[in-house]
């Protein structure tokens, strides 16, 4: 009977310390619910003006299906790049690779870090931004005039004074607007003789200021090399009189310089890996679903509605995309930095990107998040033309929160907030919780043993 019963309290015993755990000895923890960064990688050191990839590995580790926005940020913990399209959708235990992309300008020399960032995670990475070579470059003579449809080749000459490889990117600008341009390589102490091409069209005839320079692209050239060379586009004599009756608002052209009057700024970036960037303006890139998409893509941002469209309720801008033809139908998202002053007050209000089909304007889906300047605008198209940039009250809503909602939005705010204190307070209580328990049933069990052994003694 005595061994019955020791055998009986040890086996509580043993059980008893198997669920509450040894003393001293911490449960293992348990893995934190959420998009995980699980890793992404980044150059070290990168020289300014370079494209900086970032390929990240993001895993859902809940339970649940969940969609989330991935975002890149730059040392200024400014977004500079967020996932095309929808945010990413992952169901529990799966695994995508995104790819993010930054430019370091000479703003941004010096040593930081980067970071990509979920709702859950935000890992970061040391990085150094090095200021590029130091280069010289001279521009050959240049035609005077040109005809519409014919090229304007402007020869360049980059040398390297530096004692590292440089990368230059060289440009050419036409009223202070970017034309085309092209990263050469030059070895220490090399020279390298190139030309950059313009081909302009019937939209641009007129009178321009031509420019040139070294640095990265910019709609207000700097460091230019060749400034004030007036250059003359004509017709050709198959459209001269086709030009001069035109009268349509987007196609004239001012007298003073050769750009549209209706013509904010207009900028032309080729397609590289199936992504037009442009270094400045309100559309900063257009991004194609395909990397075979190949020549140029000029964005124009205009001063007011143009003649062809009609007028759109709380439009704040309105923008033409022109890609070339055989892109015309291709999937592509575009991405838009818009400032403060450009869209007034968004606190509350309903930003969208709507296109012009011709006969009427259509919403396209949009996404937008704030940046310290502004909004950055993502909206996914099929088709080019007019779009129109609007900002609006959101539509009414009945709905009243519940303690779910609450519930919710407690969970999803951000890891460092002050309202996930106490759960981490008790989360690190529960190992003493455990610990105290399992001595107090351990003496407890001891305890039995040894009356029973007492009163078998005096038995």
């Amino acid at each position: 009977m005595l061994s019955q019963r020791i055998a009986c309290l040890v086996t509580i015993g043993v059980v008893v310390l198997s669920v509450v755990g040894l003393p001293g000895v911490a449960a293992d923890p348990t893995a934190s619910d959420g998009f995980v960064i699980e890793r992404f990688d980044a150059p070290e050191t990168v020289t300014a003006g370079d494209t900086v990839v970032v390929n990240a590995t993001v895993r859902n580790t809940g339970t649940e299906p969940d969609s989330q926005q991935i975002h890149l940020k730059n040392p200024d913990d400014e977004i500079v790049d967020s996932v095309a399209g929808p945010p990413l959708t992952l169901a529990p235990g799966e695994t995508e690779t995104v790819r993010l992309v930054w430019q370091p300008t000479a703003a941004d020399i010096g040593n930081g870090s980067i970071s990509v960032q979920s709702d859950d995670d935000y890992p970061h990475r040391s990085l150094t931004v090095v200021a590029p070579p130091p280069t010289e470059m001279t521009v050959g003579s240049v035609n005077s005039t040109v005809t519409v449809g014919e090229p304007l080749s402007v020869p360049i000459s980059v040398e390297n004074t530096g004692e590292t490889t440089a990368t230059p990117d060289i440009w050419i600008a036409l009223n202070g607007s970017t034309a085309t341009n092209r990263t050469v390589s030059v070895a220490p102490g090399e020279t390298v003789h190139t030309e950059l091409t313009w081909m302009p069209t019937a939209d641009e005839i007129g009178s321009w200021r031509l420019t040139a320079g070294t640095d990265a692209p910019t709609t207000n050239p700097t460091n230019a090399t060749l400034t004030d060379r007036m250059v003359t586009v004509v017709s050709s004599a198959s459209n001269e009189s086709d030009d001069a009756a035109s009268t349509n608002e987007g196609s004239a052209s001012d007298s003073s310089g050769g750009v549209p009057p209706n013509v904010a700024d207009r900028l032309r970036a080729p397609i590289t890996d199936g992504t037009a960037t442009f270094p400045g303006g309100d559309i900063r890139q257009v991004a194609f679903a395909a990397d075979d998409v190949a020549g140029d893509v000029v964005a124009t941002r205009f001063k007011h509605r143009p003649a062809e469209v009609e007028g759109l309720a709380d439009a704040v801008g309105y923008y033409r995309v022109s890609v070339p033809e055989a892109a015309a139908d291709r999937n592509a998202t575009i991405r838009l930095q818009l400032s403060t002053r450009t869209l007034g007050t968004t606190e509350g209000q309903a930003i969208g990107v709507s296109h012009w089909n011709g006969t009427a304007w259509e919403p396209l889906p949009t996404t937008a998040s704030a940046t310290d300047d502004g909004m950055a605008i993502s909206v996914d198209t099929e088709r080019f033309s007019v779009f129109a940039v609007t900002v609006a009250e959101p539509a009414a809503t009945t709905n009243t929160p519940t303690d779910d909602d609450e519930s919710a939005e407690n969970a999803t705010e951000d890891p460092g907030s002050s309202s996930e204190q106490p759960t981490r307070a008790a989360s690190a209580a529960v190992p003493f919780l455990r610990v105290g328990g399992g001595l107090v049933l351990l003496f407890g069990v001891v305890g039995l043993l040894m009356g029973t052994r007492r009163r078998f003694r005096g038995a």
